[in-house]
């Protein structure tokens, strides 16, 4: 799955359709995320950002639509790739940290790999590298009720990457955290991304994090409303083939407008000849 492209594919989710309280969480989302980018979706509580996030995990079963990573769509996965996709492809990192309070940082790190069938010293080493890494390898033994808001998010963030997934999908990250730890979480975010070249899609109501993004999606009651791009990292074939698109719907909305025109002049009553005299 190395070097995938995520696409999504006139995606809804919608919650007891048909009945009275209907829930339309997501509506039509269509759009495509390249290998290496770093992804915003941007908007209110309850706009659907964090079902999108979740259908892109395959925690989320579309009502319509499709997604897809790389040429496999993920309903029609099996089970057994479903489950591989989320331990190794994919890498979570949620608000609310979800670390285990009976077991110690280091273990809470390597508990992905936990069912690897390796050795333990290899999966603890990998663990510690990543403590090391984010400065945190001095609270190994500790408790998560030992640490502070910041070196949470930092343990759940070596926890989402001891997998080595190629994406990072980050529900409100900073949520939790002071404006410092939010800096110094949104920092490693933005360092996987540049010298690791992770796939970063991050899901804000934060209008300050958008420029860490490289794309960002503004989104609003279930619907992606447009598109800002700040850095562009799309293949370039890919970049064209979306300038063709933009330009065939600017002359399809040109050829419209100018039809609606003269159907309109030609409809324009004329005035009645009054008799002369």
């Amino acid at each position: 799955m190395s070097d995938s492209t995520i696409r999504v594919q006139n995606l809804s989710v919608i919650y007891n359709q048909g009945k009275q309280n209907e829930v339309r969480s997501l509506q039509e989302a269509d759009f495509t995320i390249y290998p290496g980018e770093y992804v915003i979706f941007f908007g209110p509580s309850g706009c659907g950002k964090s079902t999108l996030l979740y259908s892109v995990a395959s925690l989320q079963s579309p009502t319509i639509g499709d997604v897809s990573v790389g040429e496999k769509s993920i309903s029609m996965m099996t089970k057994k790739e479903k489950y591989a996709y989320r331990r190794m492809g994919v890498g979570m990192v949620f608000q609310a940290f979800y670390l285990i309070s009976s077991m110690n940082v280091l273990d809470n790190v390597c508990l992905p790999r936990v069912f690897l069938n390796e050795d333990k010293r290899v999966r603890r080493e990998a663990g510690r590298q990543l403590l090391r890494r984010f400065g945190i390898e001095g609270q190994a033994d500790k408790y998560p009720g030992q640490l502070s808001g910041g070196q949470k998010q930092r343990v759940a963030i070596a926890r989402a990457l001891v997998n080595n997934p190629e994406f990072i999908l980050a529900d409100e990250p900073v949520g939790n955290l002071d404006s410092e730890s939010a800096q110094t979480v949104l920092g490693i975010l933005k360092e996987l991304n540049e010298r690791d070249k992770k796939t970063i899609i991050l899901v804000t109501h934060d209008p300050n994090h958008l420029a860490y993004g490289d794309r960002i999606f503004h989104m609003k009651d279930g619907r992606v409303l447009r598109e800002e791009i700040r850095k562009d990292k799309r293949p370039p074939e890919a970049v064209r083939a979306n300038e063709e698109s933009e330009e065939s719907d600017h002359t399809q909305y040109m050829v419209l407008s100018l039809k609606s025109l003269f159907i309109s002049i030609l409809h324009i009553p004329t005035p009645p000849v009054l008799p002369l005299g």
